[in-house]
């Protein structure tokens, strides 16, 4: 008798952590919109861009925050590290397609070697911050959450694109570049 208790009670805590982590989600996806609201804005005013960044941003959320299964607490002090890690990283990346996108193929194979060692050392350096970067924020990732979440994290950012892609070919609106 005493066994089954616990069975049905263990049954019924994991049931309500479902619900409360889904509420968790619902209510960070919807915490996400209020500032839209708040602005007296109406979505079909704003424009498709911005539209389709909120609905990629949150497919992100609600992405992570599954993959990783964050508590409450551990998403309030997770979201803001991990959005200025992503902002960060967008940075870096903006300045390295600056670098790279102005130039032609026809005139990249007609640089001078001096012009094109710069190139090489300048991409090696961002690459190099790149990493420098994601050192300094799995620091403040595991500050924040228990190392196997941490290791999830890494996981579930490559798994992120896999998921993207698999959204576009069942016919979903394509995300927005996280770079835009």
């Amino acid at each position: 008798m005493k066994k089954l208790l616990t069975y049905k009670f263990n049954t019924v805590m994991k049931t309500m952590m479902r619900q409360i982590k889904w509420n968790f989600i619902f209510l960070w996806i919807l915490s996400c919109m209020i500032p839209a609201w708040m602005m007296g804005q109406n979505p079909s005013q704003k424009n498709e861009k911005s539209q389709k960044r909120e609905k990629f941003q949150a497919m992100k959320v609600a992405y992570f925050t599954e993959k990783l299964q964050l508590t409450e607490e551990e998403a309030a002090k997770f979201w803001p590290v991990f959005n200025a890690f992503e902002d960060e990283m967008r940075e870096l990346r903006k300045e390295h397609q600056r670098t790279f996108k102005q130039r032609k193929e026809e005139d990249i194979l007609q640089l001078p070697p001096a012009e094109a060692d710069v190139l090489i050392k300048k991409h090696l350096e961002l690459k190099q911050r790149e990493l420098d970067l994601e050192k300094k924020y799995l620091v403040k990732f595991m500050e924040i959450l228990p190392k196997q979440k941490v290791v999830m994290l890494l996981k579930a950012q490559k798994d992120f694109g896999r998921f993207i892609m698999s959204q576009l070919r069942k016919g979903d609106e394509r995300p927005p570049h996280p770079m835009d």
